[in-house]
Order: C-alpha cells, then structure tokens, then sequence
C-alpha cells in the first residue's frame, strides 16, 4: 500500500474525528437537502462531502494528488470492473436478503427513503445517472481518498479494507444495506491499495450504483405499487424466510467466479489455481445449497390461502376470508400500507371469537401472527381507528399451516 509523503500527520486516531465530521454533514444538511430538494438536494448534499475531502486534505498539507491519485486506464480495467460490479451486485443481494431477514422493521424505511428518488418524476436513465455518478466521485472521495489516507501506514491492508468498508456500512445508516454496503466499501478500498488510482473504484462504484438504481428506478412504478412490492417482499420473507434466502443463494452462486475474474483482469490479485479453486467451490456450494434451502423450506409447511387487494375502509369495505380444513397450528401473514391514523386488525372464527388482533398506525405494517386453528370458516377485518377519516388500505396476505 503506497504511503502519502506526509503519512505521520494522517494519524490513525484522527480518522474517527474526519468520520465524526462526515456523520455531522450526513444528519443535518444532505439529510435535509434530499428531504426536501429530492435529486437536487441529493447532488448538493454529495458535494458537500467533496468539498470537505479536500478542504481536510488541505488542511493536512497533503497534495491533492497523493489523497486523490488519478492515473490512465485500460481497456481491460474498464472489462475488469463491470464483471466484478455484477459480481458484486449478485452478491449485494445475499447479503440484502440476510438484512431483511435479520433486521425485517427496517425494510420498509429503506423502500420509503428510495422513493424520494425514485419517483422525482425524471427520466429513470437520468436518476440512474445521477445516483451513480455523484457518489461515484464524491463518496469515493471522502471514503478511498480521506478516510482510506488515515490508515494507508497500516502494515495489514486488509485490516485497512476492513475498516473503510465498515465506516462505509455505517455510514449509509441502514440495517439492512450495512452487509452489502460494507462489503462493497472493502472491495472498493482493496481496488484502490492494490492499484493507487481512485478511478477504478470510483467507477466500480458508478456502475454498481447505475444498474441497482436504473433497475428500481423502471419497477418503482406509483407509490402504490411501490407499497405492494415491498409488502409482497416483507411477506415472503416471512412466510418462509428460508426459502426467500435460499433463493437469494442460489442467484448469486456466480457471484465469486466472477468477482474473482475481475479483481484478476483488474490485477489486484494474483491469478493462481487455488485461488481458481476456491471460487469454483464456493460457486458450486451455492448453487446446491440454495437449491437444498429452498427444497427443504417447503416440507412440512402448506399454503392455505393467499390474497391481496386495495379498499377504502367503511361502509363498502369487504372482509377476507378463508377456510380451515383440519385443526392446527397455523401462520397469517399481512403486509401492505395504510393512510390516515391507520386501522385495527382482527381475526375472527364463524362464531365471531377473536382469534387475533393487533393495531397499527398510518404506514407500513405487518400482521404476522402464529395460532391455533380449529377446523372452520375465518374472516380478517380491517377497522380504521378514526372512523371519521378516510383510511385507504393494501394488503397482501398467506395463511399458511406450519
């Protein structure tokens, strides 16, 4: 890992005061610019983080260039980094499966702050541009070039891969997106040890960026819609959390030939046969345990019934309903969104005995509930909590017997 020709005033130390910076910039002005400019705000915000790169490279005497090293590409980088973008993005979704899993109330903030974006009313290719061109230049500013600088006299490169990675994770403030971010973050970082130039992880990033965003950006469709896509995810997540990842496994078993293929052409390792070896039997593993997972994860569990819909709540409201063939053990799933103070929930057999019931305010919810059933006719009602405004209601449903 080359040093900088001032490394001694790039204390180690002194990284947690720059991150503490960058974590000040994050909470009050590019929060605030995105939440109320949208895409504007969202480039104004990632300038803010490269003015302040530079303005602590600066102050660190440090030459732009040694911070920010900027040397010519090839052909063949340029080859290296798209495979290894789609290795990574495949692998991204593993990892964002796990999240969903792990961390299932912090989904639907995910899918809420995405939507600012989104659905700005811009040309998809547009944002898709946007979201990875600016923090292609400015995040790999402040993360390879500033932060990467405090840790460039480390003897271990990949404790200061690590490191960035996890800032990187941290820094996007999500549960769910800290794996994958993370992940992507020490990729990046390892990129620029190996090869000094802030290119080639700057466009590693904007093509990552481009695709994940271009792809949300075409099915994000109304809000609506939006609202039933993450509804249907959540559902399935946890109707059967073991076959959403296994399948999340099994797409992303190319993932290590592919990154081990890029970081080859990109030269940041060695091409050797156990190298080879190892990525084969990883891919290999994953193709055959997603597969088991997903085969496995639906013994023993049957599908009752499943719905999904949009009503207005009040006098023209209709009732779900579903039928109960044998006595047992049994879990209802719902997920959707609701408006105004939000509605209560109920479970109710043929002689109208609640069997569940839960509340829930305005927004995203999930109804996940495990009870004995006995053989019988069942209906869900939803009930707006103020029955004196409009409550507007979607919902996706499965009764499945466990």
């Amino acid at each position: 890992m080359q040093t900088l020709s001032n490394q001694a005033s790039w204390k180690p130390w002194k990284a947690i005061l720059y991150y503490i910076g960058l974590f000040l910039i994050l909470l009050f002005p590019y929060s605030l610019l995105i939440s109320y400019l949208g895409i504007p705000g969202l480039i104004l915000g990632q300038l803010v983080f490269l003015a302040y790169a530079i303005t602590v490279t600066k102050l660190h005497k440090t030459p732009l260039k040694e911070v920010f090293p900027i040397h010519k590409i090839k052909i063949i980088d340029i080859v290296g980094v798209i495979i290894l973008a789609i290795g990574c993005i495949l692998l991204d979704l593993l990892f964002a499966g796990i999240g969903m899993f792990l961390f299932p109330s912090d989904y639907s903030n995910v899918a809420e702050s995405t939507a600012i974006i989104t659905q700005s009313g811009l040309p998809p290719l547009l944002i898709a541009f946007i979201i990875a061109a600016t923090p292609a230049i400015c995040e790999e500013s402040i993360m390879r070039g500033g932060l990467l600088s405090y840790f460039r006299g480390f003897k271990s490169e990949l404790l200061a891969c690590v490191l960035v990675g996890i800032g990187f994770g941290i820094l996007h403030t999500s549960a769910i997106k800290f794996l994958p971010t993370a992940f992507m973050g020490a990729m990046m970082a390892y990129i620029m040890v190996k090869r000094n130039n802030i290119l080639l992880p700057s466009l590693l990033h904007f093509f990552n960026n481009f695709i994940v965003t271009l792809i949300s950006s075409l099915s994000a469709g109304s809000e609506s819609v939006s609202a039933a896509n993450t509804a249907a995810a959540m559902n399935a997540l946890n109707a059967n959390p073991m076959s959403l990842i296994g399948a999340f496994v099994f797409i992303a078993f190319l993932a290590p030939v592919l990154i081990m293929l890029g970081m080859q052409l990109l030269k940041a390792v060695k091409p050797t046969a156990p190298k080879w070896v190892i990525a084969a039997i990883l891919s290999v593993t994953m193709f055959f345990g997603g597969l088991v997972m997903i085969v496995f994860s639906s013994l023993g569990q049957g599908l009752i019934t499943q719905f999904s819909g949009s009503q207005t709540l009040g006098d023209d409201y209709v009732p779900y309903e579903f039928t109960i063939d044998e006595d047992g053990t049994y879990n209802i799933i719902l997920t959707g969104d609701l408006t105004g103070e939000g509605a209560d929930i109920v479970v109710v057999n043929e002689n109208e005995d609640t069997v569940s019931e839960k509340e829930f305010g305005a927004g995203m919810y999930l109804f996940n509930e495990t009870v004995e059933l006995e053989e019988g006719e069942y209906t869900i009602v939803f009930t707006p909590t103020d029955t004196e405004q409009t409550t507007d209601m979607t919902v996706n449903g499965e009764v499945l017997k466990k």
